[in-house]
């Protein structure tokens, strides 16, 4: 009966992927293929090996009998287009068999879709994925959940069968290959464990093809802050923010937390950056942008009442541009875990102690990076479209993550004068229209380079 579910929930995923943009795809359907040879219904591949300008993709063999140039298109492609393909070898009638072909000019954000650690087999009853486009179902992007029932021989057999589409395909456990689907024997279908298909992979060519995740580089170091500079262009301060690692989303014991904070994952900031030290100030305003469209005016107070577009313009011409979600709430954090880097009161203006106004900035307490005003004041611009479930299909390591699907709204950051305490959390995400402004919303830049 749970299987019987697993599938039916299965099938309503792929209905669903039908009507989704492509670009819209986690980060592991980025090394998933589409492919479609002349006279036969649609398989699939894996990307196994990006090399300049071409990309390497493994498949069952009777996926492409009979046709040299395989048409394929790619899960993250946004155009949706088809691409030619190079048979570059095929084995041809074996039951088992494999095929390799090679893309030339690949679209950006293909990636390397990874084996199992150690090329592990999975045992019987370990839950998996099988990933395709079944003829079934009109040759729509499926994800059915699924299980190993038994290994006979070198063979995996995996319920529900695997349907006509999911051929080529691989089986997987967390995002990475355990398995390659290869038919289906009645109600059962059929895959070879990935060390069968790698063993393929390091045989196929003179050079033996390496399938692996991409090598990683060591994580950073224990991060603390850099020296600060003056921006000449802007005539504000900037703070050094080194690499590092932390975790993002709903902090540990957080009872605030909302559905879009989670789940918590681990983030990888993987270049250092200089982050205004304050919110941009109508002073700094006024001289890059010469004007100044802020409800409550002070020189020293942030600047407000800019929309998204507005906070863009001005962070490139001040020589920089506005920080990724994840900078943002990395820099936030100072390398603490908790909700916010001091008592509220003291470190940010909220509709508690703020007497319904912003205030000068660098009038609070700053975080143990020596930024101010990271919770509190004026809501703070980032370069991210919005998505509510956007945590929900991040890798168990996320590097340098920045949303650039294209949404309604913009993300921003930090909490405002009017707003309750409970919302200036470092965790907390908020929404709004690029294109509109209010009184509660201004901005901070990021420079990559700063003189």
């Amino acid at each position: 009966m749970r299987l019987l579910r697993q599938t039916a929930i299965g099938l309503m995923l792929a209905l669903f992927a039908q009507q989704a943009v492509w670009s819209q795809v986690p980060d592991w359907q980025a090394g998933i293929v589409k492919i479609q040879a002349k006279g036969l219904s649609a398989g699939t591949g894996i990307v196994i090996q990006l090399l300049p300008g071409k990309a390497l993709i493994v498949t069952a063999a009777h996926v492409v009998e009979g046709d040299p140039n395989p048409k394929i298109k790619f899960r993250a492609d946004r155009e949706d287009r088809e691409f030619s393909s190079t048979i570059l070898n095929q084995q041809v009638g074996e039951t088992r068999g494999f095929a390799l072909l090679s893309v030339s000019n690949p679209p950006s954000g293909v990636r390397i879709l990874p084996p199992q650690p150690s090329f592990s087999k999975p045992s019987e009853g370990t839950d998996v994925r099988v990933v395709g486009f079944p003829a079934a179902l009109g040759g729509a992007f499926s994800v059915l959940p699924s299980a190993v029932t038994a290994s006979v021989g070198v063979d995996l057999m995996i319920f529900p069968a695997t349907d006509e589409g999911y051929s080529g395909g691989p089986i997987l456990i967390d995002g990475r290959v355990a398995g390659m689907v290869y038919g289906k024997e009645g109600s059962l279908g059929k895959a070879v464990p990935a060390a069968m298909v790698n063993t393929y992979l390091e045989t196929v060519q003179a050079s033996p093809i390496a399938w692996r995740s991409p090598t990683p580089t060591p994580a950073p170091a224990a991060a603390s802050p850099g020296g600060n500079r003056v921006n000449q262009k802007d005539g504000l301060t900037y703070v050094f923010i080194p690499p590092g690692e932390f975790a993002m989303g709903c902090s540990p014991g957080d009872s605030e937390c909302r559905p879009e904070e989670k789940p918590a994952h681990r983030v990888r900031i993987s270049r250092g950056f200089w982050l205004g030290q304050t919110e941009v100030t109508q002073t700094a305003y006024q001289k890059v942008m010469g004007s100044n469209p802020s409800h409550f005016m002070g020189a020293a107070l942030p600047v407000e009442q800019v929309s998204w577009i507005d906070a863009d313009k001005y962070c490139k011409a001040a020589g920089g541009r506005l920080p990724t979600e994840a900078e943002w709430e990395y820099a936030a954090r100072a390398g603490s875990t908790a909700d916010r880097y001091g008592d509220s009161a003291a470190i940010g203006w909220t509709n508690e102690n703020s007497g319904g106004t912003s205030h000068p900035v660098k009038s609070k307490a700053a975080n143990p990076w020596g930024l101010y005003d990271m919770l509190g004041n004026v809501w703070e611009w980032v370069q991210d479209w919005y998505d509510e479930k956007y945590y929900a299909g991040r890798p168990a390591l996320d590097i340098d993550p920045n949303n650039q699907t294209a949404g309604q709204v913009r993300v921003m950051r930090g909490g405002a004068w009017r707003d309750r305490s409970a919302i200036s959390r470092v965790g907390f995400r908020n929404k709004y229209r690029p294109d509109l402004n209010t009184w509660t919303i201004g901005l901070r830049c990021v420079l990559e380079v700063l003189p």
